[in-house]
């Protein structure tokens, strides 16, 4: 059986109304383009191009960049104190959450996981670093001292507590490995110690027996013990490196979690050179920004009624580097997976990196541009920081940790914050060291 032959017909000799149904229909130039375009953008082979997408999409908080230019207009504009100090709050959060996501691609290199969490922990302080000083240059020793303990508490009371309050909705009781937790919170309790020696010898100074020492011989004797403190915890600190990355670091490295050896290691996305490029680039626009913050919170504090740059630096520049580095969501989301040794890595071993290498180093800084940074704090932030360390230690103590204990750290750091904001200034002035 033959078939009929197949006849071809020229598609001019149909009419235009069946033409337009027998053929797709035809893209315009426009979304032509457009398509061409989104290839050549999404699909290019250049590598560097790669690495820019990647940074450009790796997080929503990229949003906010557009307050970078729009805080340095209303800084040259001279506006309120209010609106100035606003606007570079909320450009500070995107430019540290970058600088954190290229510390997490340089740490990402590493094998080790607790080298990662030690790498990310260090480079995580950088606001406070560049902060610290910013505020030396411009003689804010005491906007300095309240950040460091605001941020020391920021980690060991509120992410931490806030993770133990999401493991306890899905656990009875997180557990986590013993003894490095253990020596975390030896090292916060030891630094809260060392760090008030300068305030115990004040108030022997002051002490009514004492009526032969003029104030300068106790602003000198202050300001010497002060420079030898950041030695000794400088000295800690290398002993604590050795022991983490090096002795015992199968303390940390092994969590006895089947699930987290199960899971797979970050891989880097874009070139180290490249990275190491953007985070000068990112640390060039933090430390201009944060001039600029200290200044407005400067101006901000000259108005009466308006908040001290002491709880300024207590409340909000730990909080800017908090939510920067998104250290409340991924303790909660390691909480919540039951990988509790992980939180602790990142909240207390954040906070000893700042007790124990932050802390020292601006005071070293000081000493090396002529100003006299001392460690006399006052008698609030004393004793908040020698309580808090206490509390950590007894709540990791046992190695497990409920929902209970967390949230009676969450607690008293809000109620440490609200009184803060009555504590009036300019208490230990007698003795505090000149900044000229």
């Amino acid at each position: 059986m033959s078939h009929p032959p197949v006849v071809s017909i020229p598609l001019n000799n149909i009419e235009d109304d069946v033409r337009d149904e027998l053929l797709p229909p035809r893209p315009s130039k426009s979304i032509g383009r457009l398509h061409r375009i989104k290839q050549a953008i999404f699909q290019s082979s250049n590598p560097t191009f790669k690495s820019l997408l990647i940074v450009v999409k790796f997080s929503w908080i990229n949003l906010l960049f557009i307050f970078v230019p729009s805080a340095l207009v209303v800084h040259f504009l001279g506006l309120d104190a209010k609106i100035r100090l606003s606007f570079l709050f909320v450009s500070l959060i995107p430019v540290a959450k970058m600088i954190g996501f290229l510390i997490m691609e340089i740490s990402s290199r590493f094998k080790s996981e607790n080298a990662q969490v030690f790498l990310r922990c260090t480079g995580g302080n950088i606001i406070e670093l560049v902060s610290g000083i910013v505020a030396i240059r411009a003689c804010q020793i005491e906007m300095l001292k309240a950040t460091l303990v605001g941020s020391m508490l920021v980690n060991t009371l509120f992410v931490l507590g806030v993770a133990g309050i999401v493991a306890g909705l899905k656990f009875m009781e997180a557990n986590f490995q013993v003894t490095g937790t253990l020596v975390h919170g030896l090292l916060l309790v030891l630094s809260s110690v060392i760090t008030l020696i300068p305030t115990i010898l004040y108030y022997g100074l002051t002490s009514t027996t004492l009526q032969n020492v003029t104030v300068e011989d106790g602003r000198r004797a202050i300001l010497l013990v002060s420079r030898a403190v950041p030695f000794s915890l400088l000295i800690i600190y290398v002993c604590w490196c050795l022991f983490q990355l090096r002795s015992h670091r199968l303390l940390y490295d092994v969590e006895g979690e089947e699930e987290r050896e199960e899971e797979e290691q970050a891989l880097p996305q874009i070139s180290l050179a490249m990275t190491l490029c953007l985070a000068t680039i990112m640390i060039g626009i933090l430390v201009v920004l944060t001039e600029y913050f200290v200044s407005a919170v400067i101006d901000l504090s000259a108005v009466q009624g308006q908040p001290t740059p002491q709880w300024i630096g207590f409340i909000l520049i730990p909080l800017v580097s908090t939510l920067a580095r998104q250290d409340v969501f991924e303790a909660s989301e390691s909480a919540g997976k039951g990988h509790f040794t992980l939180v602790i890595g990142m909240t207390l071993e954040a906070a000893v990196h700042m007790a124990h290498l932050v802390l020292p180093l601006l005071v070293i800084v000081g000493w090396i541009v002529g100003k006299d940074v001392s460690l006399l704090f006052n008698v609030f932030q004393a004793t908040c920081l020698f309580f808090a360390g206490i509390i950590v230690y007894m709540i990791v103590a046992d190695g497990k940790v409920n929902y209970m204990e967390t949230c009676s750290a969450l607690v008293l750091y809000f109620v440490i914050c609200f009184a803060y904001f009555f504590f009036p200034k300019g208490t230990v002035d007698q003795y505090k060291p000149l900044c000229l």
